[in-house]
């Protein structure tokens, strides 16, 4: 409740799920930012969330 600024149980459960619910879609989009990095995508993992990010390359030579 403290952390949420609520001033009822129900009100900072629901809170939370909001706060989960647009972290998870925030984080998803993040995945595509050409920023992006293994180690970025390790740190805004959680135990409940693994994010994990991989670069593909091709050469093609004719």
């Amino acid at each position: 409740m403290d952390a949420l600024n609520e001033n009822t149980k129900t009100a900072a459960v629901l809170a939370a799920c909001e706060h989960i619910r647009q972290d998870r879609r925030r984080k998803e989009k993040t995945l595509n930012h050409p920023d992006m990095t293994e180690d970025l995508a390790e740190a805004l993992s959680t135990s409940e969330l693994q994010l994990t990010h991989e670069v593909e390359t091709a050469i093609t030579v004719d």
